[in-house]
């Protein structure tokens, strides 16, 4: 007995083959089970789940080359297709209309065991109908019959039997590679017998097959592999039209190929026709100067949706090729923008801030709506056609500008719009504005002394190459010009106040700043007793006013030019600040609170509290000469605020700060008290870039009292104790001859040429030249002091000419009565 091996051949119509020795044979005939019969032989049409085309080319999953036809050969008196494989397989087949007719099969390639390695050719001398469109989900169909095999070299041809099954299992979806197929399944059964020397031999073939109407076999599955379709070389271009539904378009018609080429109805013998029901959307025709095929839909009265049909192109031979139309008939929309954008600038005129656009009708006329979510801008619908389209107008609100902050600001367009065949639709897109008007937070100083050159600041945003005007007059000489900062010099002007503004062509009001233009005060030297020594100094040049927080109250203190006047506002205050305008007092109380008054009338305006305060202590509050505020706990371990928002502000972790305000209030100095051992840390706060920096300290014992620190009005040198340092904060060099442990305070003149420290031991004032780049900075004179008067200094004050300097201090007078408070006020020329 022969043993049989037969390699894998994949995408031979039938894909496992297991051969073994056994016995019988059938019948001669075919015996169907259902409704199937055999096939009445080639018609006009072939079967549209099998197409015969000897150009296709089917590609399939893991297979590496095309599976194809090959001419037809007459094989027993009979036309059959043969169906090559990439393995050398070919199966034989005829089809008509309904039917599909496997005739035999021949392999290249089967192992004999002891024998060698032969071809194999098998012819059917009976039909086996694997396909018929008459077939019911459900049935089987058994076959038998004989045929004829040729096995080359060596045997020949020897008569074979074969007995099989065919079981249709209904269609279903299959997606492949290719596309997603309603598909027949089969599953298909066949053994053949021969004998060889005496010896049967039997053949074994299994499978599952997948066909789809016009692609034939776009999966198949065998030895629990399924391989799929993932391209058919060759097939006709699918043909599709697009349009839109209620338009009256015309659409061109198209020209129908076929195998790549024209199909040219000048031959009579090619038929074409619907493959079901004609349709009343579609036309065929042939063009009269070429003779070409081609296909026109119509739109007229189609509503939205995608329609189908099929023309079957038949030769002379018989072949039929489907050419699938689609026509897409799409909603009616109305083409609104992604988005639209507009830029607001101080160029930008009233005519510009209304934007027109156009959204387009692809299909019927719509009705339509258009509103904003917005108030700063509105919409209006302009006009409405198919022609032009839906024109409408955004307008942006000149009033609803006034109070609208500089940045970018989206609004919501949303336009609903309905039709015949378009239920009420709403679509959406964002208007985004970019606001950048020259607008001032803050003017400093806005008080000027008469006839004195001055240069004043204004701080805010976009403000480089604004145009500055002052009452109304241009102001060309500007100073360090930037984006966020102006400079300008004051000219020579009358007393009173002035209006400063950027000007806009919508003349919008966008922060206008006061300049006060007054003769400067003269404060009366002399001694003059006040009822303490002050925790806080703020001067009001304006009023000519100093603020204290002296003893735990908020105390007014005047000057008339001889005297010196106090009010007591309230108790329970811990320090101040007077906002860069002028126009509010801010004073802290121990209560977490930060109470306005208003600096004309001294009124309180109002009072704010964050809402988590429990043991915190507000002994920090600085108005910027930017505008900006900050707010800080300093009881121990601090927090920062930017005011009025409470915003959290990232600050170093010093324990219980002291901090001092530089005269143009463009640094902080912010430094730890000696509270505790350990490290203590001074920084400072830059109003600009909003960033603390770390000092390199000289003083080993850094021990850091407000009373001991000063820096000049613009930054350009700060002293602490007995040591100096530069505009960059960094030591330069030391107070020659000064004595740490008897410094009791020091300030820094506000040109920052000058030291004066008060020593207790002497009870006089000396006065350092710090000017120099680099120390020992050496004394340039004392000004001695009466016991009398002053035996402590709590603080010092200078005029911002540096002419007049104020010493607040006490004097101990015995156990009977411990303590007198006075105010010295010095001129420094004199």
């Amino acid at each position: 007995m022969f043993g049989l091996k037969m390699g894998s051949y994949f995408v031979a119509f039938f894909l496992m083959v297991a051969l073994s020795a056994c016995g019988g044979g059938g019948g001669g005939d075919s015996t169907p089970v259902g409704n199937g019969g055999t096939g009445t032989g080639v018609q006009k049409y072939h079967l549209a789940a099998f197409p015969i085309n000897q150009s296709y080319r089917w590609e399939y999953t893991s297979t590496g080359s095309s599976t194809y036809f090959l001419t037809s050969q007459n094989i027993g008196g009979q036309t059959l297709s043969p169906l090559l494989h990439p393995s050398g397989v070919k199966e034989y087949f005829y089809a008509n209309n309904q039917s599909l007719i496997y005739k035999g099969v021949y392999f290249p390639s089967i192992s004999v065991s002891g024998a060698g390695t032969f071809s194999t050719n098998i012819i059917l001398n009976d039909e086996v109908i694997l396909f018929s469109e008459n077939w019911q989900k459900g049935q089987t169909f058994n076959y038998s019959g004989k045929g004829e095999v040729n096995i080359s070299p060596t045997y020949g041809k020897r008569s074979i039997d074969y007995t099989g099954a065919v079981s249709y299992l209904g269609r279903e979806k299959i997606n492949t590679p290719y596309k997603e197929f309603d598909a027949h399944r089969l599953a298909i059964r066949l053994n053949y017998t021969t004998t060889i020397d005496g010896q049967k031999i039997t053949i074994d073939q299994s499978m599952e097959l997948w066909l789809a109407d016009w692609y034939g076999i776009v999966a198949r599955s065998e030895n629990g592999y399924t391989y799929y379709l993932e391209n058919i070389a060759n097939m006709p271009d699918q043909i599709t039209f697009n349009a839109t539904a209620g338009t009256s378009l015309e659409l061109d018609p198209v020209v129908v190929t076929v195998n790549g080429n024209n199909t040219n109805l000048a031959n009579s013998n090619t038929v074409v026709e619907y493959d079901s029901a004609e349709v009343d959307w579609l036309s065929f025709s042939v063009d009269s100067s070429t003779g070409y095929l081609q296909v026109t839909p119509n739109i007229e009265g189609l509503a939205p949706g995608e329609y189908s049909a099929t023309l079957l192109v038949t030769d002379s031979e018989g072949f039929t090729t489907p050419v699938v139309v689609t026509f897409v008939v799409e909603v009616p929309t109305l083409t609104t923008p992604e988005s639209l954008d507009i830029d607001v600038n101080a160029q930008t005129t009233e005519e510009e801030l209304s934007l027109e656009f156009e959204m387009a009708h692809t299909g019927e006329l719509l009705d339509w709506t258009i509103q904003t979510d917005s108030p700063w801008v509105s919409a209006i619908a302009v006009s409405n056609s198919v022609e032009s389209g839906a024109v409408a107008s955004l307008q942006v609100n000149k009033a609803a500008l006034e109070s609208l902050t500089n940045g970018e600001h989206i609004a919501e367009v949303s336009v609903t719009y309905s039709g015949q065949y378009v239920e009420e639709t709403t679509v959406t897109f964002p208007f985004e504005m970019s606001f950048q008007l020259p607008t001032i937070k803050s003017l400093f100083p806005y008080v000027v002394y008469e006839n004195e050159d001055v240069t004043t600041k204004l701080f805010g945003e976009n403000l480089l190459g604004a145009e500055l005007t002052l009452d109304g007059s241009v102001i060309s000489e500007k100073d360090n010009e930037q984006d966020t900062v102006l400079g300008f010099k004051v000219p020579q002007l009358a007393l009173g106040e002035y209006e400063v503004r950027l000007s806009n062509n919508l003349n919008l009001e966008r922060g206008t700043k006061n300049l006060v233009i007054r003769s400067r005060p003269q404060i009366s030297t002399g001694v003059f007793p006040i009822s303490g020594t002050p925790r806080a100094i703020e001067y009001d040049p304006e009023r000519h006013v100093f603020y204290l927080v002296m003893g735990g109250s908020l105390v007014v203190l005047t000057n008339d030019g001889n005297s010196w006047t106090e009010q007591v506002l309230r108790s329970n205050a811990h320090t101040l600040t007077l906002t860069t305008d002028g126009e509010e007092l801010l004073v802290t109380t121990t209560a977490c609170e930060v109470v306005h008054y208003d600096a004309n009338t001294l009124s309180v305006l109002e009072t704010t509290s964050n809402s988590d305060c429990y043991v915190e202590d507000r002994g920090l509050i600085h108005a910027f000469d930017d505008g900006s505020m900050l707010v800080g706990d300093t009881n121990q371990w601090p927090n920062l605020w930017a005011y009025p928002s409470y915003e959290s502000v990232s600050g170093p972790s010093i324990h219980s700060p002291l901090s001092i305000l530089s005269r143009d209030r463009s640094r902080m100095i912010y430094a730890g008290q000696p509270t505790i051992t350990g490290s203590r840390d001074m920084y400072f706060y830059d109003s600009s870039t909003k960033e603390f920096t770390k000092i390199n300290s000289q003083d080993p014992d850094t021990h850091y009292v407000p009373d001991m620190i000063g820096i000049s009005a613009h930054g350009e040198r700060m002293v602490h104790r007995t040591y100096v340092y530069d505009q960059n904060l960094s030591f330069i060099g030391n107070l020659q001859g000064a004595s740490v442990h008897s410094l009791d305070n020091a300030i820094v003149s506000n040109r920052g040429d000058k030291a004066i420290l008060f020593s207790y031991s002497t009870t006089s004032l000396s006065i350092y030249d710090i000017a120099g780049e680099s120390g020992p900075f050496l004394k340039q004179r004392d000004i001695p002091l009466s016991k009398t008067v002053l035996t402590s200094v709590g603080d010092m004050w200078l005029t911002d000419d540096d002419k007049t300097l104020l010493v607040f201090g006490l004097r101990y007078n015995g156990s009977s009565q411990p303590f007198s408070y006075n105010l010295v006020t010095i001129n420094l020329d004199e």
